[in-house]
């Protein structure tokens, strides 16, 4: 494969993890919507409607848990993930070609830093275990997805804004788009859902 060919799949990649990205901060803001919100809790609390409730938010997590370790998952020919960017990212002829502004290749070397910090760290090998363990397999010594799990799932998309977000800098269309003003965004259009549902319940209460 030449470098050219590996500089346009490094970019394809990239787009793929920033629409990945994207994801999770939207199905965060749904989530953390509902689940910090004491009114719904109320709400749904001894009611017809709570185990479809506790369904919602517990899929909304595994979605979430889901795309991210993903994005960490180990190169495959075929995976658009981190491991393989970086990768790809090693060949000089492929970062040649994304050399023509400085702060491009600042961006990336970055990304790769902290990458480097975060790619065999303690949350993302739990959050791994808990995926194969919990998510895409059916075993007998289910692990409990709660508590500290949770934070930790919260903790790995902390850590991987900022690499996806500095590597997009070298993707033409991708590089201007602010995770900041689409977390706002979905928490508003999250904050609308779950109000109306919060609505719905009370109206259903009153009949």
């Amino acid at each position: 494969m030449s470098a050219a060919t590996k500089a346009e799949k490094v970019r394809e990649i990239i787009c793929r993890l920033v629409d990945n990205l994207e994801d999770a901060i939207e199905t965060e803001a749904v989530f953390n919507r509902a689940n910090n919100d004491s009114a719904l809790h109320e709400a749904y609390r001894q009611t017809p409607a709570e185990p479809v409730y506790r369904l919602v938010r517990n899929t909304l997590l595994m979605q979430l848990a889901l795309t991210l370790v993903r994005m960490h998952d180990r190169r495959t020919r075929n995976r658009a993930s981190l491991p393989h960017v970086f990768e790809l990212l090693e060949d000089q002829d492929v970062m040649a070609a994304f050399s023509g502004e400085q702060t491009v290749v600042e961006a990336i070397c970055g990304a790769r830093e902290k990458w480097l910090e975060i790619k065999e760290c303690e949350t993302l090998k739990q959050l791994r275990k808990h995926r194969n363990k919990y998510f895409a397999h059916i075993l007998m010594d289910r692990p409990d997805m709660e508590g500290p799990v949770i934070n930790k799932v919260f903790k790995l998309l902390d850590d991987t804004k900022p690499i996806v977000a500095k590597l997009a800098l070298g993707v033409p269309g991708r590089a201007d788009y602010d995770l900041e003003q689409l977390r706002e965004r979905w928490w508003m259009c999250a904050d609308k859902f779950w109000s109306a549902a919060v609505a719905g319940m009370k109206a259903s209460k009153d009949r």
